[in-house]
């Protein structure tokens, strides 16, 4: 399993659970600013480190650069909390991973969800 993804969510629990996965190809621009998402500055900011969503990926909670493994119909993604949400939206690119290629098609998904170690993404 790879890292794949960059998502918006706050406020998930840890524990696997099922959550609503949909996409936001807002994600899927490496060249967007950092600026432009929930978790750009403050204590747990990923601005400075990480300028584009693209070299690895505004700030509101400890959540903030945490990793997310998302496995629907078991294939497993792991994606890194940079922007708020409701429930989770990824990259086209990481959706289509996550469904074999049916992103589009499906919309959304209902996916189990669990907080993992942030080494699972990259960091």
């Amino acid at each position: 399993m790879k890292f794949s993804a960059f998502t918006s969510i706050i406020a998930l629990a840890t524990s696997a659970s099922a959550v609503s996965v949909g996409y936001d190809q807002g994600f899927d621009d490496g060249s967007r600013s950092m600026l432009s998402v929930a978790c750009s500055d403050g204590s747990n900011g990923l601005a400075s480190r990480f300028p584009t969503q693209g070299n690895l990926l505004g700030s509101l909670t400890s959540e903030c650069g945490s990793c997310w493994k998302l496995t629907y119909n078991n294939k497993s993604i792991y994606v890194l909390a940079i922007d708020r949400a409701s429930s989770f939206n990824i990259a086209l690119g990481a959706m289509n991973d996550l469904t074999n290629g049916n992103a589009v098609g499906l919309g959304r998904v209902e996916a189990a969800v669990e907080q993992v170690n942030k080494s699972f993404c990259g960091l």
